[in-house]
């Protein structure tokens, strides 16, 4: 029954997106580690930004995990890219809770979630997806918020923040991944 209801709750949309679509007046919240941001990111986010209102980026931010770069600093990292990418109805947020507790503080009706690939992202992703499904029934007797991943820009699809920190700690470039605004920002916090 549980997984039946997964299926019946997620959204898959390919790549490319379409972006004519009449805006939703509903805000779209998307969330990540954005450890660091990079160009697969940014470019969902101003996906996003064309088909809604108003978009919620919010890093997460586990406690038990130890993070290199803070939370307060990879936002403004987004909030630096969006604003050089002129992504105008974006705001950026940090947060430790459940994320479907945030998206619905903000009234979003669904979980946006990048994937690269199934292969690469798709047990992680269909954990966090069951945590959204499961949460607001068992913690706030609320219906559960369900999740569309949407495939990233084939461009893309080899970027990840792990080879963005590898390529910082090693002294390499990182303008070829990351929005050439934040790009010696990234290298210097993650070098």
């Amino acid at each position: 029954a549980v997984a039946a209801a997964a299926a019946a709750a997620t959204r898959f949309e390919p790549f490319p997106q379409r972006d004519g679509a009449a805006r939703d007046a509903r805000p779209a919240c998307i969330a990540g580690s954005f450890n660091p941001p990079h160009n697969g990111h940014l470019g969902l986010v101003r996906h996003l930004s064309l088909r809604h209102s108003a978009v919620v980026v919010v890093i997460g931010h586990n406690a038990a995990k130890a993070y290199a770069v803070s939370p307060l600093e990879r936002q403004a990292l987004v909030r630096q890219a969006c604003a050089d990418l002129q992504i105008e109805n974006v705001r950026v947020e940090c947060s430790d809770d459940y994320i479907w507790r945030v998206a619905r503080k903000h009234g979003a009706p669904l979980l946006y979630r990048g994937i690269r690939s199934w292969a690469k992202d798709g047990l992680a992703e269909r954990w966090l997806e069951f945590l959204n499904l499961i949460g607001p029934p068992a913690l706030a007797l609320a219906p559960p918020l369900r999740t569309c991943f949407l495939e990233a820009d084939p461009r893309y699809a080899h970027v990840s923040s792990t080879l963005i920190r590898r390529r910082c700690a090693a002294a390499e470039s990182v303008a070829d991944l990351v929005p050439p605004s934040i790009a010696d920002a990234v290298a210097k916090l993650y070098g």
